[in-house]
């Protein structure tokens, strides 16, 4: 297939999973510290692996063939950030 067909049909896959992981994560309603590490174990390798199957670097570039990507990564983020952190990340924009 030519690279921008597999980038998109790829990305609809990802983009498929990456909901089906916020909507699960968003249902939990308290997240205990054991629960966010075996989170991160399990997500940052799908996270990296996604990236080199879509054969692009950098994220600007995947959220045009995956729609939940940005979503996805905010998410991943404030589940393992301190409180001021987020409130940081989000006070610059």
């Amino acid at each position: 297939l030519p690279k921008k067909i597999w980038q998109a049909a790829m990305g609809q896959l990802i983009s498929i999973s990456m909901a089906f992981f916020c909507n699960t994560i968003l249902k939990i309603d308290t997240l205990t510290s054991v629960m966010k590490k075996n989170l991160k174990s399990l997500l940052s390798p799908f996270i990296s692996k996604c990236r080199k199957l879509l054969e692009i670097d950098t994220s600007e570039e995947v959220e045009t063939v995956c729609k939940d990507w940005q979503r996805f990564n905010e998410i991943f983020f404030i589940i393992h950030s301190s409180v001021s952190q987020v409130e940081l990340r989000w006070a610059n924009g």
